[in-house]
């Protein structure tokens, strides 16, 4: 059987990754919470940013793969944040301590940040990067390290950037979830920015495209987790209202048309990943409706 470790295993990616991991895989998860471990589950209680905690999680899972979720993307200013560049050293010591007690996987998160997010149009793997905020530049350099690192011990490396995952269980700060508890409260949600084009991707296809990295052992390098195509924020916020039949609680003020960030999705639909959702149909998923 195959041991698998995930870091970040309770965030909002990991919760659905698990769903859709086979069960003849013995998963292990590295996390600062106290929780107990059941048939499928082995938490490991630690913290990345422990070397020792890292070191022992490594000698009680020995996991074959490594599924790298972790980052501190919390509050309003995670992507200029210090932090950033800890994260980079943090996670330069897990890969390392993974492919030296002869771990054979690594599959990492990255992000659409990585890439020159001033470009309009879509962004493909194999573009030259120019991160325009500090969470990004950590990202692409953390991609590189692990890059190297699986090349010098002949292991396989996916690096899956995410562009904007959506759905149950995220964050309340996000786009959906900000107009959602206004209408909860019976107040008009204002959109600044509402001719921005964005790559929205439901959580559950993330989780999927996630799931296939760590199996199909043809896959190598940096793949997009995007849905492949934009929506303005206007559509999508205006789908949104109608699901929820807020639509006189919507307003939109402003511009924000020179923003476009859409990555392609070519190379995952090469691998046989394709996005199960529509934004309709993720939507109505968010809000358990029909």
């Amino acid at each position: 059987m195959k041991s698998l470790l995930i870091t970040g295993g309770t965030g909002f990616v990991g919760r659905h990754v698990l769903k859709y991991l086979p069960h003849d895989i013995q998963i292990s998860i590295l996390t600062r919470k106290k929780l107990l471990s059941d048939e499928r589950v082995t938490y490991l209680f630690g913290d990345i940013a422990n070397a020792r905690d890292v070191e022992r999680a490594m000698k009680m899972s020995r996991p074959d793969m490594l599924l790298h979720l972790a980052w501190n993307v919390k509050g309003e200013r995670y992507a200029c944040a210090e932090e950033n560049r800890l994260w980079v050293d943090w996670t330069k010591h897990l890969a390392q301590t993974f492919f030296q007690q002869g771990g054979r996987v690594f599959v990492g998160s990255g992000t659409c940040f990585e890439y020159d997010l001033a470009y309009r149009g879509d962004h493909v793997e194999d573009e030259v990067c120019h991160p325009l905020t500090l969470y990004g530049e950590c990202k692409l350099e953390t991609m590189r390290i692990v890059s190297e690192l699986s090349e010098r011990h002949d292991a396989r490396f996916v690096w899956g950037r995410i562009f904007y995952p959506y759905g149950r269980g995220e964050e309340s700060r996000k786009l959906f979830s900000s107009a959602l508890t206004k209408w909860r409260k019976g107040e008009t949600f204002v959109c600044k920015s509402p001719d921005s084009i964005l790559d929205y991707i439901h959580i559950e296809d993330v989780a999927r495209h996630f799931t296939v990295f760590l199996q199909n052992e043809q896959i190598q390098g940096i793949v997009n987790v995007s849905a492949g195509k934009g929506a303005s924020v206007r559509k999508m916020l205006q789908t949104l209202a109608q699901a929820s039949g807020c639509e006189k609680m919507l307003s939109f003020s402003g511009g924000g048309g020179d923003i476009r960030i859409v990555g392609s999705a070519e190379k995952a639909r090469q691998y046989g990943i394709f996005c199960q959702h529509t934004l309709a149909s993720g939507i109505c998923d968010m809000l358990d409706v029909e």
